[in-house]
């Protein structure tokens, strides 16, 4: 008999914590395991959801807690569990995991976990936001029975400082990851990006978190210094538009590129000659895995964790700084590639199943 979990997910689009489970999900016994995705809006097509039908999985829509209310969201929640009878319920959005896991417990689903993938904590925060988290972060706690982290940093800002936390580490298919000279070739030529010049790379949403806007005040500065750069920027959100009036204003609009959401990041960052990364917070930064899996060195903000740094070779800088600072670490890197064997850092997708699967095999 198949065990059945349920991803507390919000949505299915590209995104860190999405690409992740998208990770699992491929490389998972699906002959042992269905899964399940629980996702906040009927009116959506996700990025992932043709992969998931094809692959066997299921994407459950209910309305969400902002449009309905308490409620009624309980009350979808209390039904999608009563109907489907699932063995485990995995939760991954972050404070907003609470009433799932309540309703969890009150459905008598025997595996809990809350996994937290950010380090968001009180950034920005209200005095109501701020009472809403800790009452959120007292609901986890009495109803969760496992604690997951991408990163210890991610676990800390979420939990308690006496739970016990599993860190799962953000895994991904190394070999998919792995330098093609062939493939920045073609991408290369695709986007007419010359020989002589210097591509810096950027995947991450368009939203506040990203600090997009830093990334192209850097940029610019850096421009004036050596004209031969260009920007290349993965990812779609609310600030797009914002970004693109932005980098039109400031005359870049030539050397910069918006690729949007990309089914072929595996390829395109091939392309790349040096990844930047200025977050205001991250859980870890599955893209800068990635990124290091590729060879590439890395620029980022000291505000991600470091066990994202698996190749030894990243820069973590404060952004406090200001440009200066960041445009010179840019000229003074050396963007030769590096050749490290990233399975001696335990980042192979296989790993993080097998972790997985003796989690749950261990609470059934």
């Amino acid at each position: 008999m198949k065990t059945k979990v349920l991803h507390i997910i919000g949505g299915m689009n590209r995104c860190g914590a999405e690409t992740f489970l998208m990770n699992v999900y491929r490389e998972i016994d699906k002959d042992r395991f269905d899964f399940y995705f629980l996702c906040y809006d009927k009116n959506v097509k996700y990025d992932y959801e043709d992969e998931i039908n094809t692959l066997g999985g299921k994407i459950i829509s209910i309305p969400s807690l902002k449009k309905v209310g308490v409620k009624k969201f309980i009350s979808s929640l209390q039904e999608t569990m009563k109907d489907n009878k699932f063995d485990v319920i995995h939760a991954h959005t972050y404070y907003n995991s609470a009433l799932p896991l309540y309703v969890a417990r009150r459905s008598k689903i025997p595996i809990r976990i809350v996994h937290s993938h950010t380090t968001l904590s009180e950034y920005k925060s209200s005095l109501i936001k701020k009472a809403y988290n800790f009452l959120s972060k007292i609901i986890i706690d009495k109803n969760a029975n496992m604690f997951l982290a991408c990163s210890e940093d991610a676990g800390k800002s979420l939990f308690f400082r006496n739970r016990k936390i599993i860190i799962i580490k953000n895994g991904i298919n190394l070999n998919q990851f792995k330098f093609s000279e062939k493939a920045r070739k073609k991408i290369r030529e695709k986007f007419k990006i010359k020989q002589n010049e210097v591509l810096i790379g950027h995947i991450g949403r368009f939203e506040e978190e990203k600090n997009h806007i830093f990334l192209i005040q850097i940029f610019k500065c850096l421009l004036q210094k050596n004209k031969n750069y260009k920007l290349m920027l993965l990812g779609n959100g609310k600030e797009l538009n914002n970004i693109k009036k932005l980098c039109k204003e400031n005359q870049l609009q030539n050397k910069i590129l918006f690729l949007g959401n990309v089914s072929n990041v595996s390829e395109i960052i091939n392309a790349f000659d040096l990844f930047v990364f200025p977050s205001l917070f991250e859980g870890l930064g599955i893209v800068l895995i990635e990124a290091q899996a590729n060879g590439l060195k890395c620029i980022t903000s000291n505000k991600v964790p470091k066990e994202a740094d698996i190749s030894g070779k990243t820069q973590f800088l404060s952004l406090e700084d200001g440009c200066e600072s960041w445009v010179n670490s840019i000229l003074n890197t050396n963007i030769e590639r590096e050749k490290i064997n990233t399975i001696h850092f335990n980042y192979d997708i296989k790993d993080t199943v097998n972790i997985l699967v003796e989690i749950y095999n261990q609470l059934l």
